[in-house]
């Protein structure tokens, strides 16, 4: 397992960039300050090998700083290639749940609105743990703006309020 102290022989870290730099020349093609690691073009993390072993940035940069590997590391601003320490907080798998971003099956655009169409019927959804908090808005048009707006209300002050500083919208 990597050591702080065998990440501090190998790289060096960019405030500015949020970034590594290799102090050592690890391979026949990569030089002494040549940047460490790549983008992973399919999952949008920032990552890299040193000894053989393939690490993600951002958990580098948390062992770099404070000489451990967390559970789990959440980038504030959902940016997996924001790497810079002011941007990364050690969370719960639940709190790391909580500033998920939208997801893509998503057709309303809001984070947590869904359509039923059989029912005419929005429904607003947050689950915390175990428990849901929902809304109905009963016998509307799909894309009804005001409901949508009311809704979306209802989602911002209910996740605000439950997910606190983790709160995504």
């Amino acid at each position: 397992m990597l050591t702080q102290e065998r990440l501090l022989q190998v790289v060096t870290y960019d405030h500015l960039k949020g970034c590594f730099h290799w102090k050592i020349k690890p391979t026949g093609s990569v030089n002494v300050g040549d940047r460490f690691g790549v983008i992973n073009c399919i999952n949008g993390y920032d990552e890299g090998r040193i000894d053989g072993t393939l690490y993600t940035v951002h958990r580098l940069v948390w062992l770099y700083f404070y000489g451990y590997f967390p559970k789990c590391i959440d980038h504030i601003d959902n940016n997996r290639a924001n790497n810079r320490l002011y941007n990364l907080r050690e969370v719960t798998q639940v709190q790391n749940s909580f500033n998920a971003k939208l997801s893509k099956a998503n057709k309303t655009g809001v984070k947590g609105l869904f359509y039923h169409k059989e029912q005419r019927t929005y429904i607003a959804k947050i689950c915390v743990g175990k428990t849901t908090h929902s809304i109905r808005f009963k016998q509307v048009e799909e894309n009804d703006a005001k409901v949508i707006a009311e809704a979306t209300a209802w989602l911002k002050e209910t996740r605000e309020r439950l997910h606190g500083e983790f709160a995504n919208h």
